[in-house]
């Protein structure tokens, strides 16, 4: 017995599939796409309605906030010059997923509902940003309590967290996005005793002045080998100002990986690797760190890499930023049909390419995405360690 699926579609669109893609397919892709990306939405997003190339900088305004308020006297109120920083962005994330199906596959599809393989390409691509902003931690030095501790996080790590961020002037509203073990272990704690909302809901909520949140993709990090060594010592003094530690006795070919964390025996200085390099047979590498020093560090100081931990990630909006574009639209792609839809909710754009292939005999698909994002305040955030 044979089964045929009748293609509800096509008697509105005809056989026009450019109108079928716009009204139809990129709208419920989009739908689809929103609610599946979680940390656009706890960070700064900048959007434009202009197109560019793969790799172009791009400047944009930091996000404006005030250290406080003003006293209003008897002459009068007065306006606060607004420098806004910029900073340059490269939109350098070109994020797409290919795939075929005959027009019937494409078009027999049920209202609202877009094909499973076009499905499973948005899912991917929300994954794919979702994982970019993740990434960003790799900037941020910052980090209280024990990173390495194999203890059960607790109420106390929150207020730690909180502390570290309080103490370095972050203001206003704080997000928490936190592993499956970390959210697993703070369940455990607050769904005892008068705490029924966590328990019935399974989340955790606001608490100690942060937006709690979990994701299955925040990250674990993985410190390169350098974070086996208890020689490592400053073998140049690093002057304030500078972004590069030159180091000894890291170990023959020891390696430091991005997103590595860097503490200072004797000193608040915390430094993150900002580049994957490995030392040289006599343990001897200079390592290109953010943020620069801040106090001058002597000749032979000891220093230590943080070994591996999971990224519990605390922030403030402003610390990082992301940035959607459109691309350019070639001036001439025959047998190419070109959608894009701009979401006016995240700025996300996404777009569309459909053409034959005569050699798979199908119509291939691309969906994509454009961005850049770069953490502009890392000093806003925090990684959440244990005790």
């Amino acid at each position: 017995m044979t089964q045929s699926n009748a293609l509800v579609v096509l008697p509105a669109y005809g056989n026009n599939f450019e109108a079928l893609i716009n009204e139809t397919i990129l709208p419920v892709a989009m739908s689809r796409l929103r609610g599946q990306l979680t940390m656009p939405r706890l960070i700064t997003v900048n959007k434009a309605d202009e197109s560019k190339k793969v790799g172009e900088m791009i400047r944009v305004n930091k996000p404006v906030e005030f250290d406080k308020a003003d006293e209003h006297g008897t002459e009068g109120s007065v306006a606060t010059d607004l420098n806004v920083d910029k900073v340059e962005l490269r939109l350098d994330r070109h994020v797409y997923k290919e795939f075929k199906m005959s027009d019937r596959e494409f078009t027999g599809m049920q209202p609202g509902v877009i094909p499973d393989a076009l499905a499973a390409a948005v899912d991917v691509l929300a994954r794919t940003v979702n994982e970019a902003i993740f990434d960003m931690f790799k900037e941020v030095p910052y980090f209280s309590g024990n990173l390495t501790s194999e203890n059960a996080r607790d109420k106390k790590d929150l207020i730690a967290a909180r502390k570290s961020l309080n103490n370095r002037k972050v203001l206003g509203d704080k997000n928490l996005v936190l592993t499956s073990d970390t959210e697993a272990d703070l369940l455990g704690v607050f769904t005892s005793y008068s705490e029924q909302p966590a328990e019935k809901e399974g989340i955790i909520g606001r608490r100690f002045g942060f937006d709690i949140y979990s994701d299955v993709q925040a990250p674990m990090h993985f410190a390169g080998t350098a974070s086996e060594s208890n020689a490592i010592k400053l073998s140049v003094a690093g002057a304030v100002g500078s972004s590069i530690l030159v180091l000894s006795g890291a170990g023959a070919n020891a390696t430091f990986k991005k997103g590595d964390i860097i503490t200072v025996a004797g000193s608040e200085q915390v430094f993150a690797v900002a580049n994957d390099i490995a030392a040289d047979a006599d343990g001897a590498v200079a390592v290109t760190v953010t943020a620069p020093v801040t106090e001058a560090i002597a000749v032979n100081t000891s220093l230590a890499v943080v070994g591996d931990h999971q990224i519990d990630l605390a922030f403030s909006k402003s610390a990082f930023l992301i940035a959607f574009r459109q691309l350019e639209t070639p001036a001439n792609a025959p047998g190419v049909t070109i959608a894009s839809m701009t979401d006016p909710e995240t700025g996300i754009t996404l777009r569309l390419l459909s053409w034959y292939n005569a050699s798979t005999e199908s119509t291939h698909y691309k969906i994509e995405i454009f961005f850049g994002c770069k953490a502009v305040a890392p000093e806003r955030a925090s990684r959440l360690g244990g005790h």
